[in-house]
């Protein structure tokens, strides 16, 4: 029995070397860059692999593989997850640094200084949102009653426009004018010295 697995084990090696060769000779007849980068996978390590998701060639055993984190563990919706109404998707916060996050999000106490400089204290003190100067006919200590309200102007009219819509309106002629404009009657005597 022994021989005969020493045999077994010789003729496995000798099937793998021979392996071994044959993928060599394809790869030196392959094209340069698809070489190196078959060289490069096949010289990878095995977390590198895990880290980039390629698949493992070179499990030789036919079960099935599970993660045994997946197993035995107290989460999910045997824990007595949560209450049927309750809405709590985000019950951990997504990362779980917190110094991480106070660095990236938090900015320094002295940033401003750095950007505005020793006038940063003077510009703090002003009253940024009280005008340099009041309205005219404004008065600040009188309180109002209502709203604000506001007068319409009378709008200026150069052209005279609205006196012309007006009168257009109303239909009032000009004076001198008949029913008939004078461009009809001086048409009609030319057609009567054309017949002529």
């Amino acid at each position: 029995k022994d021989k005969n697995e020493d045999l077994g084990e010789r003729d496995d090696i000798r099937r793998e070397r021979q392996r071994d060769r044959q993928r060599d000779r394809n790869l030196s007849r392959a094209a340069p860059d698809k070489r190196s980068r078959l060289q490069r996978e096949r010289e990878r390590d095995i977390s590198e692999k895990i880290a980039l998701g390629m698949p493992n060639t070179g499990a030789g055993n036919q079960e099935t593989m599970f993660d045994q984190r997946l197993f035995n563990t107290t989460k999910g919706m045997d824990s007595g997850f949560n209450e049927d109404d309750a809405y709590n998707v985000y019950d951990k916060p997504f990362r779980q640094e917190s110094s991480i996050a106070n660095n990236i999000y938090r900015p320094s106490k002295n940033v401003d200084k750095e950007i505005y400089g020793d006038d940063f204290d003077s510009l703090m003190k002003t009253n940024r949102f009280v005008p340099d100067r009041e309205f005219a006919g404004t008065d600040r200590n009188r309180r109002r009653e209502g709203p604000v309200q506001f007068e319409q102007a009378d709008e200026e009219d150069p052209f005279n426009l609205t006196e012309f819509l007006k009168t257009a309106k109303r239909g009032e002629k000009r004076a001198g004018e008949d029913s008939r404009s004078s461009r009809d009657y001086d048409g009609s005597k030319n057609k009567q010295k054309r017949r002529e």
